[in-house]
């Protein structure tokens, strides 16, 4: 049900800066592979860091085994303690499309597990500029049943803010299930972008990911989607619109260096 669908290791990772002016885009879809990469940097560094911790694996361990076992969503959140080391959270058990992000002390990450192979969906993308806007180092990973790895982090914080503004987000639906519990799904896309999104997937046969991407650039979310490589190392993801000289539009997805 999902339509697009839902970290302190050593001091440097707290002084990058990703308060970029918005100057940086100078229209809707003409933000370079270059600055993407240049903007998401060391917040990839960041990213990577953490993945090569034992916090990192136990929790990505814990989630999954809890996953394939109750077909729920898991959180767990990273933080450090009174003497700077890095803590990892309970698990925190969700439901089906959504989940809670457990509290601890001086959290700066959190990661989630989804019930499917869908890349970060627009309630993550929500709620992690809700929680980005406050803490703009944040990271926030989402992983898949069979281990691909996401990353939302933020590239500019004034760009967010509009965006959520403009494009600000619809409560999910609530649906009665036969046995008479209830399930809220998460926060959706603006109909205008919930369209966009379909049309580019059915009409242009984009992946979601290409999808996904292709929205976060266009709508100036200053949110980039960060994906481990088979080497894993998290880096950001891009996305090239081509139109041949037949006028049929390709969505071209890669990496940054």
């Amino acid at each position: 049900m999902r339509i697009a669908a839902l970290l302190f290791l050593i001091p440097f990772l707290w002084q990058f800066n990703n308060d970029y002016s918005s100057s940086t885009y100078t229209g809707a879809c003409d933000t370079t592979n270059a600055n993407i990469c240049i903007l998401s940097g060391k917040a990839a560094q960041a990213a990577t860091l953490l993945a090569q911790t034992s916090n990192y694996a136990s929790a990505i361990a814990l989630i999954k085994k809890a996953q394939s076992t109750y077909y729920k969503e898991y959180v767990i959140s990273f933080g450090r303690d009174s003497a700077g080391n890095l803590v990892n959270s309970q698990v925190s058990t969700g439901n089906i499309n959504s989940g809670y992000i457990p509290g601890i002390q001086n959290r700066f990450a959190d990661i989630h597990i989804h019930t499917n192979e869908q890349p970060p969906s627009s309630g993550d993308l929500y709620g992690f500029i809700d929680q980005a806007i406050t803490a703009p180092h944040y990271i926030r990973y989402i992983i898949t049943p069979v281990g691909t790895a996401y990353a939302l982090i933020l590239i500019n914080k004034e760009e967010a803010l509009n965006f959520n503004t403009l494009y600000a987000r619809r409560a999910g639906i609530k649906h009665i299930q036969p046995d008479g519990t209830s399930v809220n799904y998460q926060p959706t896309f603006p109909q205008q972008l919930v369209d966009e999104f379909n049309e580019l997937i059915s009409w242009s046969h984009a992946s979601r990911e290409a999808a996904l991407v292709f929205l976060l650039k266009k709508y100036k979310t200053g949110i980039a989607l960060l994906k481990q490589n088979t080497s894993g190392i998290y880096k950001a993801l891009d996305v090239i619109e081509k139109t041949d000289s037949k006028g049929h539009t390709t969505y071209l997805l890669s990496y940054c260096p």
